[in-house]
């Protein structure tokens, strides 16, 4: 743990703060998951069809706030015919990034 400058502690993670595999597949008339596997800060919320074309929604949280110049680690795979929205919470808002910009 190392100290900043206001006097908070800040743990140093080894590897990515958190990690996420999803893999959408289609099964009758929409597209569900075939694989859902999520460690460390980042959880998924409940999938969501928005309307009737089968497609699903899911928004990713990550539930401690913002970590910026933590590393994140997601893989996603959308098979033939499924389709996928993927989102977050905070998909229109800016952050300041103090140290290096968010890729």
């Amino acid at each position: 743990m190392s100290s900043g400058s206001l006097g908070f502690t800040a743990a140093v993670l080894e590897g990515a703060a958190g990690s996420l595999t999803l893999d959408i597949a289609r099964r009758g008339h929409r597209s569900s998951p075939a694989r859902l596997e999520f460690n460390g800060v980042l959880r998924l919320m409940k999938p969501h069809y928005l309307d009737s074309s089968g497609q699903v929604a899911y928004i990713v949280v990550n539930p401690g706030g913002a970590y910026f110049g933590e590393d994140y680690e997601l893989s996603l795979a959308v098979e033939e015919g499924a389709s996928l929205l993927f989102t977050t919470q905070s998909a229109t808002r800016i952050h300041r990034t103090p140290v290096r910009p968010a890729v």
